[in-house]
């Protein structure tokens, strides 16, 4: 009997920690936006609120293609405040 309840102890530990494990593996959101505005910045843009929201756009869309979407987005809206197109390309694929 005790080695039945030490079994399903170490099971439930195993399935508990495997569930666990995306949560803790998981970086933070702002990571990547922090990437592509400090990319901007070190090439001599200025962070605003609106670089900052096309930065967390990329970083914010679930899914492949939304994240696809978002960096084109993010990449024509970069355009569009000035920010030269390789930088913008650039900065939009870090925020991926």
């Amino acid at each position: 009997m005790r080695k039945v309840v030490r079994r399903i102890a170490a099971a439930t530990a195993t399935v508990l920690a495997g569930a666990a494990l995306p949560l803790v593996a998981t970086a933070p959101a702002h990571a990547d936006t922090y990437k592509c505005a400090s990319y901007l910045h070190a090439h001599g843009y200025t962070i605003g609120p609106k670089v900052s929201r096309e930065c967390n756009l990329a970083d914010s869309e679930p899914g492949a293609i939304g994240k696809a979407a978002a960096i084109n987005s993010c990449y024509i809206d970069l355009l569009a405040l000035g920010v030269k197109g390789q930088d913008a390309n650039t900065a939009c694929n870090l925020s991926w």
